[in-house]
């Protein structure tokens, strides 16, 4: 199942990526799918959620998957990926919380014009960007999916896994040649985490 899903991710990145040649072999790739997959379904599980919410889960965790994988070996997350992640989202509420997707569009525009500004200031005073594009319009989708305070929760808990991630990674590698992390990832997981558990905070 790894495998399809690897070939079906290939086939996409061929698409809709033009730039940034792939960084991960087939074999890092389809391990990654399957953990990945593992580690989803396994939120699922321990959650044990009402059904609609395993519907909304089963709809949102390919997206989750494809952007994971695809910003880690390209550091670009794809606008149909995110395209995906908001109108699924959408659709989501329109069926199950239609009074809430006013509330939940707002949550998503003031995370998404927080990003952007964040963006703007780091790039002006580093010279370089901090958040992708990618990033801004994938915290848009969040917000459709878990609302104003769901979307703050997600931030912090992607920015605590991230820092923690980072500094492991370059503890091991070699100091002078540091890794850059995409933030993609962190926030992948953190918006399914807080959509199945709740806020954090």
């Amino acid at each position: 199942m790894a495998a399809i899903i690897d070939i079906i991710i290939i086939r996409l990145n061929k698409t809709v990526i033009k730039e940034n040649p792939a960084s991960l072999s087939t074999k890092q790739r389809v391990s990654l799918v399957g953990v990945l997959s593992v580690l989803y379904l396994g939120c699922l599980l321990i959650a044990a959620p009402p059904y609609f919410v395993i519907i909304g889960s089963m709809v949102l965790i390919p997206w989750l998957i494809w952007l994971t994988i695809t910003d880690l070996e390209h550091l670009v997350i794809p606008d149909i990926a995110n395209i995906g992640i908001a109108l699924s989202g959408l659709m989501f509420l329109l069926w199950h919380y239609p009074d809430r997707l006013i509330p939940h569009m707002i949550a998503g525009c003031v995370a998404a014009l927080l990003f952007w500004t964040i963006s703007i200031i780091f790039r002006r005073l580093r010279g370089y960007d901090g958040l992708g594009m990618g990033d801004t319009k994938f915290i848009f989708g969040c917000g459709l999916w878990v609302g104003l305070i769901g979307v703050i929760n997600v931030i912090f808990l992607a920015s605590i896994i991230g820092i923690l991630a980072t500094l492991c990674v370059n503890r091991l590698s070699n100091k002078k040649d540091e890794r850059y992390i995409p933030f993609g990832p962190f926030l992948a997981f953190s918006t399914f985490y807080i959509w199945l558990f709740g806020p954090v905070l």
